[in-house]
């Protein structure tokens, strides 16, 4: 389904379609083993956190782990992979910390090492329960080892989510019959920009948030106390609400400042002013892939050229800055306009791909992050 900003975020409606299914229709489908929801979920990456330890001897080891948020875009992958709706996920996430830790893993490899520990986890403790024997459970493990990492591509070249869509769709549009329904997962906070990216690449799916699938796991009632299962449902009524909603982000600022033992792994706690932050900066991101094709374009551009030309093709803002930047240099050159895609050769347009990837990027205007926020902060505090 195509992204538009009045769609919202449709989880829950896939979610439901799946719920409503008649018993006679599930049982049909699972003797037939149907082919999974998604051909493909992408998982976008949310960093790599570096936290040094002391060995024994007193030497410093650094070590490498997900943030929270990223784990829980992780563990919804594994919720979606677990109910077998997907037939491939797409992991990324380069290697942002090399230029200070040449060592350091990427993003897409640490989510792909969370998610087999939660796989592994899982069947562990059920084949447990039902008291198989050791040598049952290590062949059962490596079985679904296998089976996961054959299901895992990994993306690790970008090192932001613009990167991650030019090289993921890299990938996709080599083999486009693959790929014909895909979906893409973020934390709710970060949909908002996901979705916008989506329209500029001229990506069609659905995009699901990572809490509302670490909401199917906390339910299963043998995972938690009721009362914990209550106290995240106010987590996920806040953080499903809209941006505008100043009661939202009261509500996070009061109850989740803080690491909260009731809340399950992969919950991002947030302390207040990383809150703040996080919603001022979503707006400024959103605001200038809206307005400024030169905060975007300059990586975007590293899509392939069949991506590029729809891209131009379907923007018109994207065609004004295409026109005012190299208008004047393709008719000296080519004695043609710089919007007639369809009619370059290949040659020429490889010209313009270029001069598109050595724009100079400029960061959006740092009042560009939602001026309300802080508003909405001292309301709260009156």
């Amino acid at each position: 389904m195509p992204f538009s900003p009045e769609q919202g975020i449709p989880s829950e409606a896939y979610q439901a379609s799946e719920a409503e299914k008649p018993a006679e229709a599930k049982k049909e489908t699972k003797e037939r083993e149907p082919k999974p929801h998604f051909d493909a979920v992408v998982v976008f990456g949310a960093g790599v956190a570096a936290r040094e330890t002391t060995r024994p001897d007193k030497s410093k080891k650094t070590e490498w782990a997900l943030p929270s948020q990223a784990k829980m875009r992780a563990l919804a992958a594994y919720e979606i992979y677990k109910r077998g709706d997907v037939r491939e996920l797409i992991l990324t996430g380069g290697r942002v910390l090399q230029e200070k830790h040449p060592d350091a893993p990427s993003e897409a490899e640490l989510m792909q090492a969370y998610i087999e520990h939660l796989a592994l986890t899982d069947i562990k403790r059920k084949l447990r329960k039902n008291n198989e024997s050791a040598e049952k459970i290590e062949q059962t493990l490596a079985q679904e080892q296998e089976k996961l990492r054959q299901t895992i591509r990994l993306e690790d070249k970008a090192i932001n989510t613009i990167e991650n869509f030019a090289h993921t769709l890299n990938a996709m549009d080599k083999e486009p019959d693959r790929y014909q329904n895909m979906a893409l997962v973020s934390n709710q906070f970060h949909l908002p920009r996901i979705q916008k990216l989506a329209q500029l690449f001229g990506v069609e799916g659905a995009a699901i948030s990572a809490e509302s699938q670490a909401h199917a796991r906390w339910k299963e009632k043998d995972r938690a106390p009721e009362d914990h299962y209550r106290h995240y449902q106010k987590f996920l009524d806040a953080t499903t609400a809209p941006y505008s909603d100043p009661d939202r982000l009261a509500y996070l600022a009061q109850h989740y400042a803080d690491e909260d033992p009731r809340l399950p792994d992969g919950f991002p706690v947030l302390p207040q002013e990383k809150i703040k932050s996080h919603l001022a900066g979503e707006e400024r991101w959103e605001e200038g892939l809206a307005h400024m094709p030169e905060y975007w374009i300059p990586q975007a551009a590293f899509v392939n050229p069949q991506r590029l030309k729809e891209m131009i093709r379907i923007n018109i803002e994207l065609q004004s800055f295409v026109q005012e930047r190299f208008g004047g240099y393709f008719e000296s050159h080519y004695q043609k306009s710089v919007l007639s895609i369809e009619d370059m050769t290949d040659e020429e347009f490889a010209d313009l791909h270029e001069k598109l990837k050595t724009v100079q990027r400029e960061m959006p205007p740092k009042d560009w992050a939602i001026i309300s926020t802080e508003q909405k902060y001292t309301s709260r505090n009156k």
